[in-house]
């Protein structure tokens, strides 16, 4: 007989995870994403493994926008 562990089941989409992944559950995609860090609101999306290093690419070019407006905005005066 097999038996699922909790951790390893999502009662919500009905979906095993591996032993070495870590599943969760987000309830506003209502979706499972492995690694699930956390959803963003700004694109709408769930932040897991496949995703972090472009979403971390994303913050980055959005600061580096940020902070070369705000300095051409200073020299333009």
């Amino acid at each position: 007989m097999f038996l699922l562990r909790p951790n390893l089941y999502c009662s919500t989409c009905k979906v095993i995870y591996k032993e070495d992944g870590e599943g969760e559950h987000c309830e506003y995609c209502d979706y499972c994403i492995e690694e699930l860090d956390h959803h963003c609101a700004w694109s709408s999306k769930c932040i897991g493994r496949r995703n972090i290093t472009a979403f971390k690419n994303f913050l980055f070019m959005t600061v580096a926008l940020i902070v070369y407006l705000f300095a051409g905005g200073m020299f333009a005066l």
